[in-house]
């Protein structure tokens, strides 16, 4: 099963900011989770900026999505990724059903 997630940077406030995951979706086919993923990235409306103005979307190597949008007063950029789920854990390390 393959999933599509995305991340934000959440800035708590002026010194401090960390990575979290904001949407995640499960989609199936791996060809499937690429094309949700390139929809996501051109269509998605994070939190910020506000008045997004134009976005800028750029491919890695690995197939992941940075995109850079920016507003009318700030910028603001997320990660979309193509992921392959391996299943849920305790915190034991033991699968759950």
């Amino acid at each position: 099963m393959w999933s599509v997630v995305v991340e934000a940077n959440r800035q708590g406030n002026r010194d401090v900011s960390q990575w979290q995951v904001t949407h995640y979706e499960q989609v199936g086919t791996l060809a499937a989770a690429q094309d949700r993923a390139l929809v996501l990235a051109r269509g998605l409306r994070p939190e910020r900026p506000r008045n997004p103005r134009s976005r800028l979307v750029f491919r890695a190597q690995d197939g992941s999505l940075l995109v850079h949008i920016e507003g009318a007063v700030s910028s603001w950029h997320f990660r979309v990724s193509v992921l392959e789920f391996v299943g849920a854990f305790d915190s034991t390390g033991q699968a759950l059903t």
